[in-house]
């Protein structure tokens, strides 16, 4: 609750170069004046990116395996367990970082709307 709070005034500050606690009220009441557009974008945004990274990983693993069987490395090793695993440690990280920013992006462009 603390990040959501923290980002929401964050995005405050950025539209409006207004101070960091007035804009935390700002944004909170901003936010509850227009609860449903808010709620329903965030909850638009987490379903996208949930998608985004479940594909990602997803396709980073097959890729994997069909470099894998295309240098014929697969004769080599006993278990995809260990590459497969790390790719797919690797990948959920970067997405998670990458796509996180998404939502960032819908907070700030939400509140840019409710301001206007």
């Amino acid at each position: 609750m603390g990040d959501y709070i923290n980002e929401s005034a964050l995005a405050y500050v950025a539209v409006s170069g207004d101070n960091f606690c007035p804009s935390a009220w700002s944004a909170l009441m901003l936010q509850l004046k227009h609860l449903a557009e808010f709620s329903w974008s965030i909850y638009i945004a987490k379903a996208i990116i949930f998608i985004g990274k479940l594909a990602i990983i997803i396709g980073n693993a097959f890729f994997l395996y069909f470099v894998m069987k295309l240098k014929k490395d697969t004769e080599e090793i006993s278990s995809y367990m260990g590459p497969m695993l790390s790719v797919l440690i690797v990948t959920y990280i970067t997405t998670d970082i990458f796509l996180g920013l998404f939502d960032t992006a819908v907070l700030s462009m939400m509140t840019c709307l409710a301001i206007d």
